[in-house]
């Protein structure tokens, strides 16, 4: 006989657990069943069957042509349009303005041709090879009242390529190296007494003057004022680049501004952008919106159509309005 087990403490038989391989499974999984294998290809074969049918079986619309009376419509709408509407200029590139004409340059190689770098517009300094940020760096510049003596002075320029100085150089209307400073000492002269001088049309011997102001600066004074077109305020004169105040107070004392004097107007309707950016009002985002807007819906008529660009608002308006001419609005009571 055999031995008796003892009895097993709590349930009388040994419950299977969860694990699989308590069960007699592996652990591995070997991938679907032959069956399964089946019902996924015929499910595939339905699915690219049905995509076929529905290409296959739907009809195609078919464009029927107009009748006469039809016919006869679009014609005479056809011509009323060509009557009333403007064509649109064809697009010569990029424009965030989509169907309005492309104010930008278009690219053209790099031209080789005598120049002088204070006195080229911006036009002149992109045909010579120089990018659009380099030829706003030199108009600044230039407006700020700076001049290049050498040509040296040209190669000193921020990101200016030096590949682009060494091909350009033999076309600079710039003397090598500056003339050497006289040695001859020079008899000292007092100066004459400041009486009342007209700001507008003051030379540069009058501006020298005032104590503090050198040649430079009455350059740069008489550059902006041709740029602005006139002095209407004497405020403005503040905004001449590094004006110092206590010359500023001196000319506020001395200068005057003529009742009769009419500064030079702008001609928003017929300037392109590269004349337009020369005042120191209008920058270059702002005088491209400008002709863009006058592109598209024809002349400036008055203030108002000038205040449907975003750049524009009345502050703007009202610093501008004795340099539009016959746009100018009505002055602030």
């Amino acid at each position: 006989m055999k031995p008796e087990k003892p009895p097993v403490k709590g349930n009388a038989t040994k419950r299977r657990g969860w694990h699989p391989k308590e069960w007699g499974h592996s652990t591995r999984w070997r991938g679907p069943t032959l069956k399964e294998a089946n019902g996924i290809m015929g499910w595939l074969l339905l699915g690219l069957l049905w995509f076929w049918a529905l290409g296959a079986f739907t009809p195609t619309p078919k464009m029927l042509p107009p009748n006469p009376g039809q016919q006869t419509m679009l014609d005479s709408l056809e011509a009323v349009l060509k009557q009333h509407l403007k064509p649109m200029p064809q697009d010569t590139g990029y424009t965030n303005y989509p169907g309005r004409q492309n104010t930008r340059p278009t690219y053209r190689a790099p031209q080789t041709f005598a120049f002088d770098p204070n006195t080229a517009d911006s036009l002149t300094l992109l045909q010579l090879g120089f990018s659009p940020g380099l030829a706003r760096s030199i108009l600044n510049y230039r407006r700020a009242g700076g001049r290049l003596q050498t040509k040296a002075d040209l190669a000193k320029i921020y990101y200016l390529p030096t590949r682009l100085y060494k091909r350009l150089a033999p076309y600079i209307s710039l003397p090598d190296s500056a003339p050497p400073a006289s040695t001859t000492p020079v008899a000292y002269t007092a100066p004459l007494p400041l009486t009342a001088f007209n700001v507008n049309t003051a030379p540069a011997t009058t501006w020298r003057q005032i104590k503090g102001v050198g040649p430079v600066l009455a350059a740069r004074i008489m550059h902006y004022r041709q740029a602005l077109g006139g002095f209407v305020r004497l405020e403005q004169l503040k905004e001449v680049y590094r004006l110092p105040d206590s010359v500023y107070q001196q000319i506020q004392a001395h200068g005057y501004i003529s009742q009769s004097f009419a500064p030079q107007p702008l001609a928003l309707n017929a300037w392109p952008i590269d004349s337009l950016v020369q005042h120191p009002y209008i920058r270059y985002n702002l005088a491209r919106a400008l002709v863009n807007y006058r592109t598209q819906h024809g002349p400036y008529q008055s203030s108002a159509d000038l205040l449907q660009l975003h750049l524009i608002d009345s502050t703007w308006l009202h610093k501008m309005a004795p340099y539009l001419g016959p746009l100018a609005p009505t002055p602030r009571p």
